[in-house]
């Protein structure tokens, strides 16, 4: 017997009508979405664009490019913040509200702001001059640092920050230059020069 009436916006992307953790994506005539209850009542109300459901947590964008992420109790564990993802890490202790040009927010799984943990890996940052028969040379005094959802930054040899980690991958090009990937607002991505003071020196040709 049905609980309710199907009186929701047909939405294949949402998958409509699939409960997870007792709640359901739907869409109102405006094409807004929200979350329902078994008894088809609005648990969220439909005002946001987007709605995914990833690791047990529900991950909500709103037209501004706001993420709110809410867990499978249906309480909200962030609201509100900068982003056009949530990238859960491997550790499943943390969670990153990714920007593509502005750091990303760091949370642990109850939703507080990690300040204490900068970088999850550091290598060596080598570059090849000349006959390919020469071993690698390394930039003196920068590394790479990577963070738990896979973001690049650079720090100098005592563990200062010299970027935040907003750049999809660096690599060497000589002693002084690091070519550095980095995603735009549209979706593309641009290839930028960095000194080894961090700060961008050019457009990769």
């Amino acid at each position: 017997r049905p609980a309710f009436e199907a009186c929701f916006t047909y939405n294949v992307a949402l998958e409509p009508y699939v409960f997870r953790n007792g709640l359901c994506s739907v869409a109102d005539t405006s094409g807004l979405v929200g979350l329902i209850d078994h008894q088809g009542a609005w648990v969220v109300p439909p005002q946001y664009k987007d709605i995914d459901f990833t690791n047990g947590y529900w991950l909500l964008q709103s037209a501004d490019t706001m993420m709110t992420v809410i867990d499978s109790t249906g309480a909200t564990v962030v609201s509100d913040v900068p982003g056009l993802e949530v990238r859960f890490a491997e550790s499943d202790d943390c969670f990153e509200v990714w920007h593509p040009t502005r750091p990303g927010r760091l949370y642990d799984m109850a939703g507080k702001l990690i300040t204490d943990r900068t970088y999850d890996h550091v290598s060596v940052l080598t570059y090849r001059e000349g006959d390919y028969d020469r071993a690698d040379e390394n930039i003196e005094g920068v590394f790479d640092y990577s963070t738990c959802y896979s973001r690049h930054g650079l720090i100098d040899g005592k563990g200062n920050v010299l970027t935040d980690a907003i750049y999809n991958g660096l690599r060497a090009l000589d002693a002084h230059t690091i070519r550095a990937s980095i995603s735009l607002e549209n979706g593309e991505d641009d290839e930028v020069l960095l000194n080894t003071k961090g700060q961008m020196i050019g457009h990769a040709q």
